[in-house]
């Protein structure tokens, strides 16, 4: 196995197992993070928020995030970047639903945050996609110093050299 396939299925694995990714957004009063519920789809990244949050509100000035997401088993990291959108409101359900499938609270939540919004979730919550450019692999609090990057270059995910 080529080492950017390795890598990616760990990437993929840790992803499957987590239920949340960190967000980090600029925008014109700042700065913001926040945990957000996700999945992870052929290496993209689907997560559902707020749609009158503040990180909505800095992703529609800069569409650009850096991620964060943590392998609930053990002290290693996924870090990586790259731009977002949003999905369009007819499929909020569909992506809504594989998010609540993962994270089954996250369904809660949002019926504590705006009650019972049958028929205008894609009205509250905004569906995000991340499309990765770059990730890295931190495994540093299980001794590894190395931190492998991969990145996407002309559609394909290939190795960095650092």
């Amino acid at each position: 196995m080529r080492p950017e396939e390795n890598l990616l299925k760990t990437i993929h694995t840790i992803c499957n197992k987590a239920q949340v990714v960190i967000l980090t957004s600029v925008g014109a009063d700042g700065p913001y993070c926040g945990p957000y519920p996700f999945v992870e789809l052929e290496l993209e990244l689907f997560c559902s928020l707020a749609a009158n949050s503040k990180m909505l509100a800095n992703l529609k000035q800069k569409p650009n995030t850096v991620f964060l997401v943590k392998d609930p088993e053990c002290e290693r990291y996924i870090e990586g970047f790259g731009p977002v959108d949003t999905i369009d409101s007819k499929k909020v359900d569909e992506y809504f639903t594989r998010i609540s499938n993962k994270v089954p609270a996250i369904k809660s939540l949002v019926h504590k945050a705006f009650g019972d919004i049958s028929g205008q979730l894609s009205e509250r919550i905004v569906v995000l996609r991340i499309l990765p450019s770059e990730f890295r692999l931190d495994n540093q609090f299980q001794g590894d110093p190395e931190r492998p990057v991969i990145k996407k270059k002309n559609g394909e995910w290939v190795m960095a050299d650092l």
